[in-house]
């Protein structure tokens, strides 16, 4: 019994230093609870891994112009009536006599304009894209001895990668109008339409 509980005690102690050894000699056993930071202790050297990540926002913009040009032909025209008068002496044929005549004659007048209506559109069109910039900056440090110890500086490496994720692209359209006139020509028709004549009295004539 005596040699029984003496076997039983040397396999457990055996049990408990195996355990203890292969905690500290790691063999990829975390032994920082930060999840940002990897430390392992392997062969006497202590590896110390940080992760840093960084999120940036940037957007990407690509601007295009347009010019377009729209032409129309347009006329207008403006009518009114004009009257042009003058006057002259009419003789009696048998008398020695004379008369004032009135002659109002009466015209329409058109005044006709033609052009070219010049639209001028400029047209701007902007893409925007935003973009997630995320920065990962792994750094690994390696000493001598245990966690902690302060053990001789081994290396030290910085590895950093640049991840871009594009969102979807939105697209804006900015449209300016100008309009003007072009090849502006104007013709002036006068058509008669009626006369008039108004006689005065009949006066002597002087000699």
């Amino acid at each position: 019994m005596k040699k029984l509980s003496m076997i039983l005690l040397t396999l457990l102690l055996a049990f408990g230093f195996t355990s203890a050894a292969t905690a500290n000699n790691g063999h990829g056993a975390d032994l920082d609870p930060d999840p940002n930071r990897t430390v392992t202790f392997h062969k006497g050297i202590t590896t110390i891994v940080t992760t840093e990540v960084d999120v940036s926002y940037d957007e990407k913009v690509k601007v295009k112009k347009y010019t377009e040009y729209f032409t129309e032909k347009k006329s207008s025209t403006v009518s009114e009536k004009k009257v042009f008068v003058s006057y002259k002496k009419q003789y009696h044929s048998t008398k020695d006599l004379y008369r004032k005549v009135k002659i109002a004659k009466t015209y329409r007048v058109d005044t006709i304009t033609t052009w070219d209506e010049v639209t001028r559109v400029d047209k701007i069109v902007t893409f925007k894209t935003p973009i997630k910039i995320t920065t990962t900056t792994v750094t690994t440090v390696k000493h001598r001895g245990a966690p902690g110890s302060n053990g001789k500086f081994l290396s030290k490496d910085v590895q950093k990668s640049v991840d871009k994720e594009y969102g979807e692209t939105i697209k804006h359209v900015e449209k300016k109008k100008e309009v003007y006139k072009k090849n502006v020509e104007t013709v002036v028709k006068k058509t008669f339409l009626y006369v008039k004549k108004t006689y005065g009295k009949w006066m002597k004539i002087k000699r």
